[in-house]
Parts: C-alpha cells; structure tokens; sequence
C-alpha cells in the first residue's frame, strides 16, 4: 500500500492485528508526545494499519508503531 495524503502508516501489535484482518484497517491514535524515537506522536492523528509490529509492541503499553 502506498502512502495515503493525510495518514500515518502504522505497524500494529498482534492484539490488534489479527492474523492480517487489520492489515489496510483505518485507526485513529492518540499521542502523548512522550516515548521512544525522535519524533514522538502528539494529538489525534488517522492511521492506516500496514504491518504487524514484531518488536517494540511487547511492553503491554504500545499498541502501533509508526512506519518511515
């Protein structure tokens, strides 16, 4: 899936995931502005699910990871 204009393409947990069903889903996130990589997320931002986090989502906190 390419880059989508005015989303965020995201990586989720498996939780969320759902052996591919969540693949292409479309999810609204909430960030704090707090949390690892230097440029953490800040308000209400549209995400689009395009991969399974397979590290970094094990903490029970972090549900998607944003992808560069």
């Amino acid at each position: 899936m390419g880059k989508q204009p005015g989303l965020i393409q995201v990586a989720a947990d498996f939780s969320n995931y759902k052996r591919s069903v969540g693949c292409g889903m479309c999810v609204e996130i909430y960030g704090k502005g707090i949390g690892s990589g230097l440029d953490p997320v800040r308000g209400t931002h549209r995400a689009v699910v395009t991969d399974l986090c397979a590290e970094g989502c094990n903490d029970g906190k972090t549900k998607v990871v944003m992808i560069q």
